[in-house]
């Protein structure tokens, strides 16, 4: 019988650590200026751990347990052996000592001079949007058995008035005794909870879909630090910018903040002096984004969207 070793996370996961310690969200609990900031950090971080790598690891390759084994030194070279595949049963353990090295990253990069260090120009931050409204009490009651004893009633059109329902709805809940608030509460919590994984599955993973909620506020973003720019260093600036959209494909933005004595933002007047349409530019940022951009799964499909 094996007896998994403890060595640290693997690499793959380290940098994951590292990536999601610098996303805005992370980022933004960091600077929040809360006495417990580092604990609700790490929180977020080992929350998302546990989405993100929840299944069963695979077995050790051979070559990584032969490299481990040449890179020990003295009596741990003889305890060396090649980590056995996880098993369902090994998985919240491994999640949950997984805490203690998030702990010492968010720690060790918030005391870094390297990544503390002020930046010469102080750049809005990206703003993560709204998360989409969770289900309260009242909705869950009007979906369950409870709730389904509430009468219809019918507005003076001969409709079903979800109004009134709703405010009778209210009424059962204030009457709820407190074993059944108890148990409602928990269909909350958990219809709630169903909900956030399902749009996590659809998105392909928990990095996947916070990374496509990102993706509408880019244009507003880009424009406002470039306004930024010029209105604190007098720069005018012109960007192409591209890359999986909500749904995955290509998406490539052109922003520009000045325009010429002609009234032409910078790419109009490019096309102008190159004699192409702009149809035919943006055309050639799709290409060049095509080859060059890529998404977490190395792909995106080949359809493209212009914004």
């Amino acid at each position: 019988m094996h007896t998994r070793q403890d060595v640290g996370l693997p690499k793959h996961e380290k940098d994951w650590v590292v990536r999601t310690y610098f996303s805005e969200a992370t980022q933004a609990i960091v600077k929040s200026g809360a006495k417990n900031f580092l604990k609700q950090a790490t929180d977020h971080i080992h929350r998302l751990y546990g989405f993100e790598f929840g299944g069963p690891r695979e077995a050790e390759e051979e070559e990584a347990a032969t490299r481990r084994e040449r890179n020990a030194r003295g009596p741990r070279k003889a305890r060396v052996r090649r980590i056995p595949a996880e098993t369902v049963e090994d998985v919240p353990g491994r999640i949950a000592k997984a805490r203690d090295y998030i702990h010492s990253v968010v720690n060790h990069l918030r005391n870094d001079p390297k990544h503390s260090r002020a930046t010469p120009i102080a750049i809005p931050p990206l703003k993560e949007p709204p998360r989409p409204r969770s289900l309260g009490a009242l909705d869950v009651l009007l979906k369950s058995v409870m709730g389904q004893q509430i009468p219809t009633t019918l507005n003076s059109e001969g409709h079903v008035d979800p109004g009134q329902r709703r405010s009778m709805g209210r009424d059962m809940l204030n009457s709820l005794t407190p074993e059944q608030r108890l148990e409602l509460d928990a269909m909350v919590e958990e219809a709630n909870a169903a909900a956030a994984q399902e749009n996590i599955d659809l998105a392909g993973g928990v990095s996947e879909w916070e990374r496509a909620r990102m993706v509408p506020s880019l244009k507003p973003y880009l424009e406002k630090m470039f306004n930024h720019i010029l209105g604190n260093v007098h720069w005018v600036t012109a960007s192409i910018t591209g890359g999986p959209g909500v749904d995955g494909q290509l998406e490539v933005m052109p922003v520009s903040n000045g325009t010429d004595r002609r009234g032409r933002d910078f790419f109009s007047a490019l096309c102008t002096e190159f004699g192409i349409e702009r149809d035919e530019f943006k055309t050639f940022s799709v290409l060049w984004f095509q080859q060059s951009v890529k998404s977490k799964s190395d792909g995106y499909t080949d359809n493209a969207n212009l914004s």
